[in-house]
């Protein structure tokens, strides 16, 4: 009798090379296919198998006639030696989740790396916050502020100063003090310092209120228009002025000078006539005589005379208006000389009046 030698059923190498596995059931190529472990189904679209020609042994037995061969058997085996089994897709796709576990790992840490590279905290670490501010020596129109330079950290690339939340300068980071400038007098301002380090700005400073000197007096600016009361003091007899009278009229005040204290020309009313009159000035004090035509002689003003008028005011209280260092009151006094005038038949004696002035804001 024959002996016959078959491949058992399992997976083997796909004969079509169209995947990695393909499922031999033992007789035939089947659907089943495997992947890197994943199974799926594929009509197999391979040649047909061959087929191989096995010997049978003959059976002990009486001697066959002359001229004949031991029997042939054709059976139709595929395929003719069984290929290397491969693990199933259970067993493959274990196998891949041993891989899978070192790899996520392997991938976290790289991940971490690359996050510490870019983050790096310790370089993108916001410099030190300013300390010790303090405001210096001051002027009427500046302030000096002082700070500590930073005790352990790096010194930042340069400090920003503000006034108020808005940023008025800065410094270099090897610099730890400033002079702010162009400021009113008289008056406080709140300061802040930050340190700047690339694009990173520390938190600022505590607050600091710090005042400008308050000038003198002497160094306000006599401007601008003001409602001066006249009030007679000294009037002689017969004059068109009576002791004690009063008046409140408009006085402009026009500076001779851009900025600051200065040479004024004064422009205005005095008892119902218009003047003009240029004033100098000594420190609080202002003085200035003019020609006006205040009073006439004869009936129902007949004859305008030829007055002389001297002035002469002290800035006694200051300000500031509009930013800027102002007169706020002053007092003063004027002097009306007429000169012995005639108007037809009439004559107007020589004669003084004196009068006070007084204006505030």
């Amino acid at each position: 009798m024959a002996t016959l030698t078959r491949t058992p059923p399992g997976w083997y190498i796909d004969p079509s090379h169209r995947h990695e596995y393909r499922y031999w059931n033992g007789v035939d190529w089947t659907a089943a296919v495997s992947d890197r472990g994943v199974t799926a189904t594929d009509p197999p679209k391979v040649p047909a198998p061959r087929t191989p020609t096995v010997e049978v042994a003959a059976a002990p037995g009486p001697a066959l006639e002359t001229g004949t061969r031991p029997l042939e058997a054709t059976l139709p085996l595929e395929p003719t030696r069984p290929l290397a089994p491969v693990p199933a897709p259970s067993a493959a796709r274990r196998g891949r989740r041993r891989w899978a576990v070192p790899l996520i790992a392997i991938g976290a840490a790289l991940a971490l790396i690359v996050g510490l590279v870019v983050w790096a905290p310790w370089a993108n670490e916001a410099p030190a916050r300013p300390t010790g501010l303090k405001a210096g020596a001051a002027t009427v129109s500046s302030i000096v502020l002082r700070w500590a330079p930073p005790a352990t950290s790096p010194v930042p690339d340069r400090y920003v100063i503000l006034r108020g939340g808005a940023e008025v300068g800065s410094v270099p980071g090897t610099v730890t003090a400033y002079k702010d400038t162009g400021l009113a007098p008289a008056t406080t301002y709140q300061y802040t310092v930050v340190a700047q380090e690339g694009d990173q700005r520390s938190a600022p400073s505590a607050t600091l209120a710090a005042k400008t000197l308050t000038p003198a007096v002497s160094a306000a600016r006599l401007a601008g228009t003001w409602d001066v009361n006249t009030r007679v003091a000294k009037a002689p007899s017969g004059s068109d002025f009576t002791l004690g009278e009063k008046a409140v009229e408009s006085w402009t005040f026009t500076p001779r000078c851009e900025a600051g204290p200065c040479a004024v020309v004064v422009s205005g009313i005095l008892w119902g006539h218009p003047f003009t009159a240029t004033l100098t000035r000594a420190g609080a004090v202002y003085t200035g005589s003019t020609p006006a035509h205040i009073t006439h002689c004869g009936p129902v003003a007949a004859k305008d005379v030829q007055n002389t008028l001297k002035l002469r005011m002290t800035v006694k209280t200051a300000g500031l208006e509009g930013g800027a260092w102002a007169a706020s009151s002053w007092v003063g006094s004027l002097v009306l000389s007429s000169p012995y005038t005639s108007a037809g038949m009439y004559y107007c004696p020589v004669q003084s009046v004196t009068a006070s002035l007084a204006a505030s804001r």
